[in-house]
Formats: structure tokens, C-alpha cells, sequence
């Protein structure tokens, strides 16, 4: 029987299919990661908007908005068993994962956090002294990479008990954010409700270079603007509320 050599791959074409793999790779798992980024975007902005139709929904029924967006943390009750809350309630929103944004770390349910505007006058409205809050919890209260022991307030009924408490140095600018607060009957459609600094990614420091923030206003819609913008050096935890959303 006469027996037939078998060919096999040479050294130079292994590396070729090596180098060709390691290419591939190098272009396929940046698109992949920026999928996953997007998508990840795209459940907060999502999460955002059922919150802001169950805040209509509250205040219809109410006749004003709410002291937190999804409830105060009650004593030995993880999140997601949650009973009497505001907004994450069986009439409004009735899915934990609605107030957690994708890029949240801290999704332990039972894990909570002092409010940070609890027993302050005014901006503190109706949040009563050694409040908590969940950490889970993405939009009224985020823990940050930078500053773990530093909870930052996120929704609030009021910010400024005046026009001159506003950080804005134009008159005709403070007046127009001054009216954007949720404690007036009728604020305007520009006014902001929340929004969401998990998606600035690293250390989530506000000026990580193209970083943005997502904003939620309470007509609905949802901007993306630039962290720094939201949240320059030196200003204070307010200053958000003064942003405009984008022509």
C-alpha cells in the first residue's frame, strides 16, 4: 500500500493565522464593549422615563410630588421586599429593577446609605432626620467610586428657599432655574427630576475627559450632557438643577 504524505501548516502560516486572529480580536472587543456601554445607556434612559410616567401618575393622584422616588429604607427590609413605598409601589412602579441603573455596583438590596438631605430645611422636604436610603436605589441617592462615604443627593423637591440662593450668576438665568424646583404646583417642562453619573466610567470622577451624565427632565425626555458641565470643581450638589437640556 503505497502511503500518501499528509501536508501540514508551515511556521509562516501559523503566525499568519495568529496575527489575523489577534487583528480581529483587537477590532471585535472594543465594538463589543461599546455595545454593551450602549445598551447599558440605553436601561437607564429607559428606567428614567417609567419613573417620570409614575411621578405624573403620583402626582395626579396626589396633588404633589413625592419626598423620594422610590422610598425610604426601612430597618431589616432589603429593596426589592420594599412595602409602602412612593413611587415603588404596586400602583406606580412594581419592578426593583426600574431604580437601578445597569453601572450601579452596590446591587445589594439590603445595602443602605444616609440620606443626605434627611432633616435639612427646605431642600430636605419631608425627609425627616436619620432617613436612609438604598444604595440599589440609582436615582435618588448614588454612591460614587470616588467618594464611597459621600452619598450624593440626586432627586429633591426643592434646592434654593430664594432666587438669590441660586448659583447662577445672570438674573434673568436665576429667575428661570429658580421656578425649576418640584416643590412649586406647576414647574416647568425643563425642570430636572434626576439623573444618573454611573456611566462616566473609571474612578466616575466628573472630569474623566468626554464623560457625560444622563439627565431626566420632567417633561420626559432625557439629555445626555457633559459631567463637568453638571458638576465643575467647586460647585455645589445643586448646581445640576440649573441645567438646561439641549436646544
Amino acid at each position: 500500500m503505497k502511503l500518501t504524505k499528509r501536508a501540514g501548516f508551515s511556521i509562516i502560516e501559523l503566525l499568519t493565522v495568529i496575527a489575523i486572529i489577534g487583528i480581529l480580536s483587537a477590532i471585535i472587543f472594543p465594538v463589543m464593549g461599546a455595545a454593551r456601554k450602549k445598551a447599558r445607556q440605553t436601561q437607564c434612559i429607559s428606567n428614567m422615563q417609567e419613573i417620570q410616567r409614575a411621578l405624573k401618575l403620583f402626582k395626579n393622584d396626589n396633588g404633589r410630588y413625592p419626598a423620594v422616588l422610590a422610598g425610604f429604607a426601612q430597618n431589616g427590609v432589603p429593596f426589592d421586599s420594599l412595602k409602602g413605598g412612593t413611587l415603588f409601589s404596586r400602583e406606580y412602579v412594581s419592578s426593583a429593577k426600574i431604580f437601578g441603573c445597569p453601572d450601579n455596583r452596590l446591587t445589594d438590596p439590603g445595602f443602605t446609605v444616609n440620606d443626605p438631605l434627611a432633616g435639612q430645611s427646605l431642600i430636605g422636604m419631608d425627609r425627616p432626620a436619620g432617613a436612609k436610603l438604598y444604595a440599589y436605589d440609582s436615582y435618588d441617592v448614588q454612591v460614587l467610586a470616588y467618594a464611597p462615604n459621600n452619598p450624593q443627593p440626586r432627586y429633591t423637591l426643592a434646592w434654593a428657599d430664594t432666587e438669590a440662593d441660586v448659583p447662577v450668576q445672570d438674573p434673568a438665568e436665576r429667575a428661570d432655574a429658580f421656578e425649576r424646583q418640584l416643590k412649586f404646583r406647576s414647574p416647568p417642562d425643563n425642570t430636572v427630576v434626576t439623573w444618573c453619573s454611573y456611566h462616566r466610567g473609571g474612578t466616575q470622577v466628573a472630569e474623566a475627559g468626554g464623560a457625560t451624565d444622563l439627565v431626566l427632565f420632567l417633561d420626559g425626555h432625557v439629555d445626555r450632557i457633559s459631567s463637568n458641565q453638571l458638576m465643575p470643581n467647586g460647585a455645589p450638589w445643586n448646581f445640576p438643577y440649573t441645567v438646561k437640556p439641549k436646544l
